[in-house]
């Protein structure tokens, strides 16, 4: 079953062997960390894509293997065959510090997984071999992530790439190598990806920034901030607490403020801020922002509090309203019809 751009070969899992010739040898790329040796045929059994305590070790992923991938891919395999339009998983071969032979599986996760609940004994791989000067973890970059932009595999994420470039920065550390923005964006451009420009600086920012705030500041969710709050306050009553990024924002903040006040009959907590992914010396300057906001906030706090007391003071004390919820828009396809607020 072959077309001009998709080649399925027909296969009966477990018994059938693959041929190597059916993978075209222009498929291979020319790797920048490994050099290829050939297509393969080995035991699936003896390919390394665990860790030690069994877990399978899909390094280039944030998530680990995708179930729904699994399932996808295991239909696929059944029903249509094997897609050789693109590269096999990928091996990459060295000797361990004990001079053990090692196979590791550096792409293609899910399609091994697929073919050990298929019982497939033998299968064909691309194996390669560390170039001069590059390390294992750079192989896993590369191919890891690079390699995931076809079908029968799901594409890399810069969820996936953000995870291994904090890898790499860290190890550049732990070798006394600093890492700046350039450093970091050539990384991101050494390895195939479709990402916007916007899309890798914004990730390398984000990568940076939780690097040098871990190595720089102490860190708290906002669980911890209110309990560390309390202890700095030396209270016993509830503590609120906010940070300068969304998962515990001002206005998240405030929400729950108004809520204590209402539930506590008029009783106004201590609030405390606290920082996430902000290095040392952002620190000061995004403490500034996060305490204009606060005013601004406290500005608005006061203005609404008049408005409330000139409508007491009219006698409509008790039908002011601050949020005036006049509706929902309609979303309820085939139902919802009328182009008017429900």
């Amino acid at each position: 079953m072959t077309n001009k751009n998709r080649k399925i070969k027909a296969f009966s899992f477990p018994c059938d062997v693959p041929d190597t010739s059916w993978w075209s040898i222009s498929l291979i790329p020319n790797f920048r960390t490994v050099k290829s040796l050939g297509y393969q045929n080995l035991k699936v059994g003896v390919v390394k894509c665990t860790n030690s305590s069994g877990q399978i070790n899909n390094s280039a992923r944030s998530l680990g293997t995708d179930n729904v991938n699994f399932a996808a891919l295991l239909n696929s395999f059944r029903n249509e065959g094997i897609n050789t339009s693109f590269l096999p998983p990928v091996i990459l071969k060295y000797y361990d510090e004990d001079g053990n032979l090692v196979l590791e599986l550096l792409d293609g996760f899910t399609r091994n997984s697929v073919l050990s609940t298929l019982g497939q004994e033998t299968f064909t791989y691309l194996v390669v071999e560390l170039n001069d000067g590059f390390t294992i973890d750079d192989a896993r970059d590369e191919i890891g992530l690079g390699c995931n932009n076809h079908p029968q595999s799901k594409k890399h994420t810069l969820a996936d790439f953000k995870k291994r470039l904090a890898n790499w920065t860290k190890n550049r550390s732990l070798n006394d190598i600093a890492t700046t923005t350039e450093d970091a964006t050539s990384w991101f451009n050494s390895i195939l990806h479709s990402f916007s420009e916007k899309e890798i600086a914004e990730t390398v920012d984000k990568v940076l920034n939780q690097k040098r705030a871990s190595e720089t500041m102490q860190s708290f969710t906002n669980r911890t901030a209110k309990k560390r709050g309390a202890e700095l306050l030396q209270t016993n009553r509830e503590v609120f607490a906010f940070d300068n990024k969304t998962g515990a924002s001002l206005s998240t903040c405030l929400f729950g403020v108004v809520k204590h006040f209402k539930k506590s009959g008029g009783e106004n907590p201590d609030v405390v801020g606290f920082l996430k992914q902000c290095p040392a010396e952002d620190a000061e300057h995004v403490r500034k922002q996060l305490e204009k906001e606060v005013e601004e906030a406290n500005q608005g706090l006061r203005m609404l509090a008049r408005n409330f007391l000139a409508a007491d003071e009219r006698g409509e004390g008790d039908s002011y309203k601050f949020i005036k919820l006049k509706g929902f828009i309609p979303q309820i396809v085939n139902v919802e019809t009328d182009p008017e607020l429900v």
